[in-house]
């Protein structure tokens, strides 16, 4: 070895790179001024000749391998640096052309430092993952992840034949952020980061800010192109008081390669007069590992393509259906590759133990509440939803949550409540309000509670509506039995209207509580196939009927005679205007009628009055019901003919009677059939 070269080399500093120990290889490695000479130091493991070449005059300098692991350097008689690449030969005489990736070293600069450790940093998805970009005239992808227990991180790929010691990136400051740059690397690339801890431990990971992985059984991110956020200007309208929302989960409509979803979709959406449209899982976040892919929080499932999404979710903001998306924040899936012990220490998790196969988030930490903030600004920006509904919200809030004994800690006032939790959730609503105007928050709650939807300023947690999860299943269950088991259970479904006032509600039936399909959902009801069309028709006429907003799901296998019915109950709910708010727009008038399945109540809205009867029974029934003096004009049962049935709509209207045993009370005398809803408008009295 040159004598000069050798004096110029730092041996400790060399084996840091060698052994892949060192956070800082921009210090070592690249070019760099010495004297009136350019000293470009580079780590080809499976190199056997090395030359720089100049890419302004073309010339070319061997570099002598001064390590035998594959650790080259040269002295270039220059006293400016200039711009290069490496000509490698591999040991069956290959040559390969490499850019120099130490040349321009990413920045993160002190206004968003300071943003990111007070956990304000909420497009932190502009910075963090691979994002191609073009930096002083050079394209490639830049990388930037967040690990403070790392000893050192690599960017290990399909490029770099997945060798960590080729690629390790920057620590760009003490907190613990890791950056490079790597030249002429574009969309398509598979990517993980390689993590080494002080122990000597290495491991892959993959990227928290992934947009795209791999399809097939593997679970590599990968490189994709940004989105042009700026662009992103769609301007929400306010949303509609009365919310109907269709829920549909993607997976059970892309089954089948040749179905159209977004066709179908469209077109159930806009013939059954629905306003707004809930997607339930567009990302890998699931409680399994599936063969389509590891979960990513930032992208899509691999079925959905973005294109068409992106023109679904075009043609019903046409329409002035609003379109929401779920985001379970609770949790993530506990791979080995993912999200736990991502650094080798709990960054992102509150503890080791699995509840529903998932991964609480410490919502103490503020790097994981700006984690999550992102997470639903990037869906906010990128799709352009007029509403998030934020799933996990039980598992948030309590610490407790579906734990024993001695598995949690109470908080520092002695009780079960997830203060980081609360904090982060207050925190979301206030800050995805303020960035975007006519914002819908929705919690996906199965609690019965009173301050999820509260003001901010009235010590709420600031929620637009409640998801009321607890409600699809306590009515599905009554639904559930027979005719005479029913009567057993007739004060769970009175129970069920006891919390209608404590939040601004919307009564839920989800998709990924029974799927889509006609078998999977009917499986639910007892009877023939004409009962369980009864009980279905019943079930969505009581939801409908109730007050709150509604999330009913879209039916894969119904006909057309349903969605006319569907879409009768979305104009009678949203065209007469109900105030689901005011409790003075909601009478029980008998709820005590258990011996028969029977209840009836009065709905207000505006200057109308509606008699609502309901008769759970298999079996018809002649009842008299005490209400106002005046006219009743039957305009809806669920029984028509129209919608199924085989009823027909009466047209002659209902005068009330003088009760037989208090001649100062009305009475009106009704024949319902089994299994049927009916509506009664109240008219003034035609005698």
């Amino acid at each position: 070895m040159d004598n000069k070269l050798y004096k110029l080399m730092n041996w400790p500093e060399i084996e840091s790179i060698i052994y892949s120990e060192c956070d800082s290889p921009q210090d070592i490695l690249g070019m760099h001024t010495a004297g009136q000479n350019q000293l470009v130091q580079a780590f080809f493991p499976n190199a056997e000749y090395v030359n720089v070449l100049n890419l302004s005059d073309d010339k070319t300098y061997h570099m002598e391998k001064v390590d035998e692991e594959g650790f080259f350097a040269c002295l270039i008689p220059s006293k400016k640096s200039f711009k290069h690449e490496y000509l490698i030969e591999d040991k069956n005489g290959e040559v390969e052309k490499v850019p120099e990736v130490y040349d321009i070293i990413p920045q993160f600069w002190l206004s968003l430092l300071d943003r990111f450790k007070e956990g304000t940093l909420y497009d932190s998805y502009r910075y963090f993952g691979a994002h191609v970009t073009e930096i002083k005239g050079v394209l490639g992808t830049q990388f930037m992840v967040y690990a403070p227990n790392a000893v050192r991180v690599s960017v290990v790929g399909d490029f770099n034949e997945w060798d960590g010691r080729v690629n390790p990136m920057c620590k760009i400051n003490e907190c613990g952020i890791y950056a490079l740059f790597i030249p002429n690397l574009s969309q398509g690339h598979l990517y993980k980061f390689e993590i080494k801890l002080r122990n000597g431990l290495t491991f892959l990971k993959r990227d928290p800010y992934a947009f795209a992985i791999e399809k097939g059984e593997n679970d590599a991110s990968l490189v994709s192109l940004d989105f042009e956020y700026e662009n992103a200007k769609y301007k929400r309208s306010r949303q509609p008081k009365n919310l109907s929302i269709l829920s549909l989960s993607f997976d059970d409509f892309l089954k089948d390669d040749d179905f159209d979803a977004s066709k179908f979709v469209f077109d159930y959406v806009k013939k059954s007069g629905a306003n707004a449209v809930l997607f339930d899982d567009l990302s890998f976040c699931k409680k399994i590992v599936t063969k389509y892919g590891k979960p990513s929080l930032f992208c899509l499932s691999s079925k959905i393509k973005e294109d068409d999404l992106e023109n679904l979710i075009d043609a019903l903001h046409k329409e002035n259906i609003s379109v929401f998306t779920t985001i379970d924040l609770s949790g993530f899936v506990p791979d080995d590759c993912g999200l736990r012990g991502f650094d080798g220490s709990k960054i992102y998790e509150y503890d080791d133990r699995e509840i529903d196969s998932l991964l609480s988030f410490n919502f103490d930490n503020l790097y994981v509440r700006n984690y999550l903030l992102s997470l639903c600004d990037y869906y906010v920006r990128r799709f352009c939803f007029d509403g998030l509904c934020i799933g996990g919200i039980d598992r948030i809030l309590y610490l407790d949550y579906k734990r024993n004994d001695g598995e949690w800690s109470a908080n520092m006032y002695g009780t079960n409540e997830n203060l980081g939790g609360v904090e982060f959730l207050k925190h979301l609503n206030s800050i995805m309000h303020k960035r975007y105007s006519n914002l819908c928050m929705i919690a996906k709650d199965s609690l019965v509670s009173d301050n999820l939807t509260k003001d901010l300023s009235d010590f709420g947690i600031g929620f637009d509506f409640k998801l009321h999860t607890g409600f699809t299943k306590e009515v599905i269950t009554y639904f559930h039995y027979d005719s005479n088991e029913r009567k057993n259970h007739y004060n769970e479904l009175f129970e069920l209207t006891l919390g209608m006032y404590c939040e601004r509600h919307i009564l839920a039936l989800l998709n990924s509580q029974f799927g889509c399909d006609e078998e999977s959902f009917f499986s639910f009801f007892w009877g023939n196939k004409e009962d369980k069309l009864k009980n279905l028709r019943l079930l969505f006429s009581f939801i409908y009927l109730l007050p709150g907003g509604k999330c009913l799901p879209v039916l894969k296998d119904v006909d057309d005679k349903f969605i006319s019915f569907l879409k009768f109950l979305n104009s009678f709910y949203t065209e007469n205007e109900f105030d689901d708010e005011d409790s003075d727009s909601f009478d029980w008038v008998d709820f005590a009628d258990s011996g028969h399945e029977i209840i009836s109540f009065i709905r207000k809205a505006k200057d109308k009055e509606f008699l609502i009867v309901v008769n759970f029974s298999d079996a018809p029934f002649k009842k008299s019901i005490e209400v106002k003096e005046g006219a009743y004009r039957e305009v809806f049962s669920s029984s028509l003919s129209k919608f199924g049935g085989n009823e027909r709509l009466s047209l002659k209207s209902k005068e009330t009677k003088v009760k037989k045993n208090n001649a100062s009370k009305s009475e009106i005398t009704l024949n319902l059939n089994p299994l049927c809803a009916y509506v009664y408008e109240k008219i003034p009295c035609q005698k």
